[in-house]
């Protein structure tokens, strides 16, 4: 019989060291909740000492060192009695409070970060814009200064500047500058003046707020939590229309899928439906034409029994089977001398051509000779000799 006490050890040990894993990384995450926690309080006391920092109540600059030590035992004897009353855990309210409180602090410097980082980035983009439009300007200054001076005031006969245009081009430029300047103050005073009057709009109206009495403060808080709960009903309402709405435009897409897929499958079913109609009447015209051809020969077999009932001597099927076969023999034997005919008339052109030609070269040698011993062969010369091949007959025999 086999020993099972080894295994059982080894699973006991598996679990354990399972169990102490599960132990470790639990305590791992309470170290890393405890460090954040920590972190958390340290920057909590570091905020409220920022906020309330420690204030001198002696201001006698001859007695530093009594201060000092003073203030030191009285230090000693608050950090002795905040040991004495301080907790060691934070119960879960006091994390609760300090945790919002440092989400708050960190929400004000997040909307801080973002005013200031707006602003100046505001501020950026109008340095940028105006040095945008100060580019512009230099360029087109150096352009005119180079087309109205560097090229436009030389002299052709010299090739120097002309010293008053360049004094004439700053003149200009320099009135156009005071126009500007002077656009420009103007266009500041009347800011000025419009800040002032917006001021003292905004005075007026404080002032005349400081007027209102603690009733109409309190009814005007009424009614702004009236209309707050008014608003959050609202809001509840769209809220709900908004998820009614996503869920219908949800059911509304997939009906249209469905729809979409259905015309898809329709359309199939119906290019279906007509092919098969086609081949349903084609097969039914190719039944009534087996059908019609199977009555006609119903009827050939009909007459033709009755005619051999009639008349016994008539041929047999035998007997047209043979005669059919010795018809398709002849027929092949026909195309057979039909072919070999025509063999024999594409030879017998073939020959013809070839007498044509031979006929020419015999009497342009026989002619020569006579003309050359007649001077020429006039009306008295001799005629040329008659070959003998024009006297011959060829005689064709068909080819087997």
């Amino acid at each position: 019989m086999a020993d099972t006490g080894p295994p059982v050890d080894r699973d006991r040990l598996f679990q354990e060291n399972e169990d102490l894993k599960q132990r470790i990384e639990g305590l791992q995450k309470g170290c890393e909740d405890l460090r954040m926690e920590n972190a958390m309080l340290a920057d909590h006391l570091q905020r409220l000492t920022e906020l309330h920092p420690l204030e001198e109540h002696e201001d006698d600059t001859s007695s530093i060192s009594s201060t000092k030590s003073k203030t030191r035992l009285r230090s000693s004897q608050q950090l002795g009695k905040m040991k004495d009353r301080a907790p060691l855990v934070l119960t879960l309210e006091q994390r609760y409070g300090i945790a919002n409180s440092e989400v708050e602090a960190l929400t004000k410097d997040i909307d801080q970060t973002k005013k200031t980082s707006e602003k100046n980035l505001e501020i950026l983009k109008a340095l940028m814009e105006e040095t945008d439009v100060r580019t512009a300007e230099i360029k087109k200054e150096a352009y005119e200064f180079r087309r109205d001076i560097v090229v436009g005031a030389e002299n052709a006969r010299t090739g120097k500047t002309v010293a008053e245009k360049v004094l004439k081009w700053l003149e200009d430029h320099l009135t156009a500058k005071d126009l500007l300047i002077n656009k420009l103050l103007m266009k500041n005073h009347s800011f000025k003046v419009q800040i002032r009057k917006t001021e003292k709009q905004l005075k007026a109206k404080q002032e005349t707020g400081e007027d209102l009495q603690y009733i109409d403060f309190h009814q005007l808080q009424i009614e702004n939590q009236q209309f707050v709960v008014k608003i959050e009903e609202a809001n509840q309402e769209l809220l709900k229309l908004k998820r009614t709405a996503a869920r219908t435009v949800k059911t509304l897409n997939g009906m249209k899928k469905r729809l979409g897929q259905l015309g898809v499958e329709a359309r199939n079913l119906r290019g279906a439906i007509t092919s098969s109609k086609m081949q349903l009447a084609k097969t039914e015209n190719d039944i009534q034409k087996v059908v019609d051809e199977k009555e006609v020969a119903r009827k050939d077999n009909k007459r033709l029994r009755v005619q051999s009932r009639i008349s016994p001597d008539m041929p047999q099927i035998v007997d047209y089977v043979n005669q059919k076969a010795d018809q398709y023999e002849l027929d092949s034997q026909l195309r057979n001398w039909q072919r070999k005919v025509e063999i024999a008339e594409m030879g017998a052109k073939k020959t013809k051509g070839q007498l044509k030609t031979a006929q020419k070269h015999l009497s342009y040698f026989g002619t020569a000779p006579a003309i050359m011993a007649g001077g020429g062969g006039g009306a008295g010369g001799a005629r040329p000799p008659q070959s003998d091949l024009g006297m011959r007959t060829f005689a064709f025999t068909p080819l087997t």
